[in-house]
């Protein structure tokens, strides 16, 4: 901890503003932002989850750290420019720029603090073990086998009445019916 109370504020103004997904531009040395990772699969049963992380970017993106202490103080540019440059000569030593409570900025690298990497990632950044895909159980096999079953079976049918319908001898007209006479019925029994 600093024993500054102004490096605890305007490090806790950082953190609201990249915890937002806002960028920060700082005048003289870049500008911080926070960027969404994408889940990537690590190997067959390992995934990396979704995450964000804090980026540097040498270029003037975003807003003005300055303007974000006047807006915060609710005054002009002149005395947030003084409280900026004082916060920035006891930040930035040998070429490494210490955010009180947020991390540190070292050859265009940002590392997070645990606190607030766990705040821009609640559900945290371990990769999560996938378990395996149950293969094909005895319920899937019944239900593709009934299903088989009924197509062939309407197959069968649907070639039977078409070979019916397109061959005149075997129609109804052809088939020959055979009466039996009611006489003959009786003697027979």
């Amino acid at each position: 901890m600093s024993n500054y109370p102004m490096d605890e504020q305007l490090g806790r103004l950082i953190g609201n503003l990249l915890a937002g997904g806002g960028e920060i531009f700082l005048p003289g040395v870049g500008t911080l932002f926070t960027e969404r990772q994408g889940a990537r699969r690590l190997s067959k049963r390992l995934i990396q989850p979704p995450y964000r992380r804090v980026s540097f970017s040498s270029q003037e993106r975003g807003r003005s750290l300055v303007a974000c202490i006047a807006e915060a103080a609710k005054c002009d540019q002149q005395p947030p420019r003084g409280v900026y440059d004082r916060w920035i000569t006891r930040a930035f030593v040998q070429d490494r720029l210490s955010v009180v409570g947020i991390g540190t900025l070292e050859f265009k690298h940002f590392t997070p603090t645990a606190e607030f990497d766990a705040r821009l990632n609640p559900q945290g950044r371990e990769p999560v073990r996938v378990k395996p895909v149950r293969r094909f159980d005895w319920v899937l096999w019944f239900g593709i086998a009934a299903i088989v079953g009924v197509l062939g079976f309407v197959t069968f049918w649907w070639l039977c009445e078409r070979t019916v319908s397109m061959n005149p001898e075997l129609g109804p007209a052809a088939r020959t019916h055979v009466v039996v006479p009611a006489e003959s019925a009786d003697t027979e029994l």
